[in-house]
């Protein structure tokens, strides 16, 4: 399925929504929200750019290369490019 990811978002199947803040030759910046028991649907990774996760509310579960991690509200956790990763909202408080 093919998205603008110039407009809103929202996966129904995932719980996750997606809304473009800015953007320019250094950065991509995003809103990401992800419903209670949504998740990002297939771990992936990015050739060109570090993916950085900055929790303003709710707690994430990330696996990063094969590390779990928990990322809580005011925590932020950096994915360096070329690193498999897949993240979960597995509580009951919206990511």
């Amino acid at each position: 399925m093919g998205i603008n990811i110039f407009k809103p978002f929202t996966n129904n199947i995932t719980g996750e929504t997606f809304r473009t803040i800015s953007y320019n030759h250094q950065a991509f910046v995003m809103q990401l929200n992800v419903k209670p028991s949504g998740y990002v649907p297939f771990e992936h990774i990015h050739l060109h750019q570090d993916e950085v996760f900055e929790v303003r509310k709710g707690v994430m579960r990330i696996f990063l290369d094969g590390s779990e991690w928990i990322v809580k509200a005011g925590e932020t956790i950096v994915v360096p490019k070329g690193i498999p990763h897949v993240a979960y909202n597995d509580h009951s408080e919206e990511l």
